[in-house]
């Protein structure tokens, strides 16, 4: 039985304002269960399997469009030349937000490789254990009002890359 987690209500939220989204977090913390729960609309590619891997890694141009965005793409740290692909790719589509939901779990890799290439680009979050199996009381505000003002809460945690007139 899936329960929604404290952290979906952020990445719905964050999802509006960035075009990518980073989830990281140690093995086994629910990333992956998260971002596919939450984004069942969106394609899934995980870079653990090696051919897929190694796709991404020798065509990252046409690893992207293979797998167009909307897309999860799972365990990104394992191919980090993917990241300057992914900038070429949200720079020219600067105002369609959350196109990439990136998961890893080698965190000071995928931290380090984020920070280069996608800097201004994308909100990361982190699952934490433990984390999964607590209910969400805030992640859904029932009211408009109460969505209005969670949202408002994360895009002041995560300033929006656009600017004016962007």
């Amino acid at each position: 039985m899936y329960i929604e987690r404290q952290m979906s209500g952020t990445l719905r939220c964050v999802m509006d304002e960035y075009p990518i989204v980073t989830v990281s977090g140690p093995r086994q913390s629910g990333k992956t269960t998260l971002v596919r729960k939450c984004l069942g609309g969106y394609g899934y590619v995980n870079l653990e399997d090696s051919d897929t891997a190694e796709f991404a890694r020798s065509d990252p141009k046409g690893f992207l469009m293979r797998y167009p965005a909307p897309l999860v793409i799972d365990e990104v740290q394992r191919v980090p030349g993917l990241m300057s692909s992914l900038q070429v790719a949200v720079d020219s589509r600067r105002d369609a937000m959350g196109q990439y939901v990136l998961t890893g779990s080698h965190q000071s890799l995928l931290r380090e490789n984020v920070a280069q290439s996608l800097a201004g680009r994308t909100a990361t979050a982190t699952a934490r254990i433990g984390s999964a199996g607590r209910p969400s009381r805030s992640s859904i505000p029932r009211s408009p009002a109460a969505r209005r003002m969670s949202c408002a809460a994360i895009r002041t945690a995560f300033p929006s890359t656009r600017g004016p007139g962007m």
